[in-house]
């Protein structure tokens, strides 16, 4: 009995002698460990194999503080990249990490994944859409954006030959260059600057007489990239070299990055277009001035000016026609997706005037901008593109046009309705198991009567456009106006949510 409690007292002694012994080599290592991201992390790894749990965990934790993109520090605190973030599920379980807390983050990310591998898995053999008047439309220049903006690893194989595919097509319609440009803008504004001033030439020269855009179609004088003159002494002011976003702050003894001032061209446009192409063709205008890449005063007042004039007594619009029927139907009424978008491309051209020529004006409170919000407001549901004469048409192309108009405006409510928790909520639950989103089916008659079958299958949208602007949704995809101008070239990183 007593030789056993004395072998016991003596394996206790042995116990902290070593456990001091242990303490005292952990205090000389986490001393002398490099005060970078890699040493931390070997201090970290140390720690481990000694079994001091705690000790560890803080090492790769300051490794973080360094660096906190250091890759084997945040696999080692159990993290993992999902959609260009390092998450874990304490990140999940936080409501305060969500980008809304009324919808489930996990849900979202989980949806988003499934829905880029359906889209990427297509990326070899994406369909042309049929569209009637002879328009046959890419899905390239969406998919790559929707990649883009999910946050999709830029390593993927297949993600590096969308881009090049993207690059390498022709500037033939105004939905693909404003598309093209959103993607150039979001990968690198200045290392592909030359090629947004080719977007932007385009876009000037295809505008209608009316300040619309339709379809559009190829400039035969359309300069080449790396043909558009800079120059360090353009119109945008307080621009100077330094980080990301819109740099008034910046350092204001750093060299001026050069900017591109956009001539008018060739015209090629018609009369008039359309409100459609005319809202897309406003948000390839703001990505080509991420780029520094400034269009002529007179297209921005043109096409803010056809907005004003075409918005309805009611505060919406609708497809071409304005008060006195000027354009498309005369008779048509407002509707969801055409109302939303139209607020996007008001408070854009409205920004651009502010920013580019210092002119007064607030974007967020013009009357157009907050009738337009009213009647989104009244109108807002996600279970049809709200007021269309068909009552199941564009409802994914709504939902964008909604998330949009929400972001440019900095704005989570319409009226009394939080638009991205009801969207988000509904989309995730339609999607299918593959991924996508379903191809929509339109069922209604009101205002398509006469229209044969044949053209209104060349109209429905597919599952491929469907599953993108499901995807911009639920991603919250569209930057602030104040992140338009990125002067710092290299790839960005990806921070929001």
């Amino acid at each position: 009995m007593i030789r056993a409690l004395l072998i016991g007292l003596f394996a206790c002694v042995f116990a902290q002698d070593a456990e001091e012994k242990l303490r005292q080599e952990y205090e000389e290592k986490r001393l002398q460990a490099p005060q970078n991201a890699k040493g931390q992390f070997d201090l970290g790894k140390w720690c481990e194999k000694k079994k001091l749990k705690e000790e560890a965990i803080k090492a790769y934790e300051r490794a973080l503080e360094i660096d906190p993109e250091f890759e084997a520090a945040r696999k080692a605190l159990g993290y993992k990249k999902i959609l260009g973030r390092w998450a874990n599920e304490r990140n999940y379980a936080d409501t305060s990490w969500w980008a809304h807390p009324k919808v489930d983050q996990k849900k979202v990310d989980d949806a988003i994944v499934k829905g880029m591998e359906y889209l990427l898995n297509q990326a070899g053999r994406l369909p042309e859409v049929k569209h009637t008047h002879n328009h046959k439309l890419r899905c390239d220049e969406l998919v790559l954006l929707t990649a883009i903006q999910s946050g999709w690893d830029r390593s993927d194989a297949r993600f590096k030959g969308l881009v090049q595919r993207v690059l390498a097509l022709p500037m033939d319609k105004t939905y693909h260059v404003a598309l093209k440009a959103m993607c150039l803008a979001e990968i690198d504004p200045l290392k592909y600057q030359q090629y947004l001033a080719q977007c932007a030439q385009f876009l000037v020269d295809n505008q209608c007489e009316n300040g619309q855009w339709t379809y559009g179609k190829p400039v035969p004088t359309l300069p080449p990239p790396g043909s558009f003159p800079t120059t360090d002494k353009g119109p945008i002011p307080n621009i100077a070299t330094g980080p990301e976003g819109d740099s008034t702050a910046a350092d204001p003894k750093a060299p001026r990055p050069k900017q591109v001032e956009i001539k008018k061209g060739q015209s090629v446009g018609e009369k008039t277009g359309d409100n459609s192409n005319s809202q897309y063709a406003a948000l390839g205008i703001r990505a080509c001035l991420s780029g520094l890449v400034v269009v002529p005063k007179e297209t921005i007042t043109a096409a803010e000016g056809w907005w004003e004039k075409c918005q309805k007594s009611d505060g919406g619009w609708g497809y071409g026609a304005g008060p006195n029927g000027d354009s498309g139907m005369p008779n048509e009424p407002s509707w969801g997706s055409m109302t939303a978008g139209a607020i996007g491309g008001l408070v854009i051209y409205k920004y651009y005037r502010s920013r580019v020529w210092g002119e007064k004006v607030d974007w967020k409170t013009a009357s157009s901008v907050t009738r337009g919000g009213a009647w989104l407001g009244s109108n807002l549901t996600f279970t049809a593109n709200p007021k269309h004469p068909d009552i199941n048409a564009w409802q994914y192309y709504f939902y964008y046009a909604v998330e949009r108009a929400g972001r440019l405006l900095e704005t989570e409510q319409f009226g009394s309705r939080e638009w991205y928790p009801e969207g988000a909520n509904a989309l995730l639950g339609r999607q299918a198991a593959d991924g996508s989103w379903p191809a929509e089916d339109w069922g209604g008659q009101q205002g398509l009567q006469g229209m044969t079958k044949q053209m209104k299958d060349q109209l429905l949208p597919g599952v491929i456009t469907e599953t993108c602007f499901a995807i911009l949704f639920l991603r919250r995809a569209t930057p602030k106006l104040d992140e338009t101008i990125k002067i710092k070239s290299g790839d960005q990183k990806f921070e929001k949510k």
